[in-house]
């Protein structure tokens, strides 16, 4: 009984030692490039897991357009990080 307790317990090492094996030159051959969304087709900004990302025209931040803030109607809609960067545009458009 204990020898094939102890023959379970050296396979499991090995498959583990495998995998560990595997890994590491997957890590030193494997592509360089980090895995990440693929971008969007026409190429006119950053994606999230979720879509296209849009940015903020104020201080620059991509953001997820289902979490930003919008200011607008229409196509003429303006996404937002945070309501100082809304506040700051609309007092900057009044001008």
């Amino acid at each position: 009984m204990f020898r094939i307790i102890l023959g379970f317990i050296w396979f499991v090492l090995a498959l583990l030692g495998a995998r560990f094996a595997l890994r590491w030159l997957d890590r030193l051959f494997g592509p360089k490039t980090p895995p990440g969304p693929i971008p969007d087709a026409d190429h006119t900004g950053r994606t999230s897991l979720r879509g296209a990302m849009v940015k903020d025209p104020v201080c620059g931040t991509w953001l997820d357009p289902q979490i930003a803030l919008r200011l607008g109607k229409g196509s003429e809609e303006t996404y937002f990080c945070s309501e100082a960067c809304r506040d700051k545009f609309r007092l900057e458009r009044r001008k």
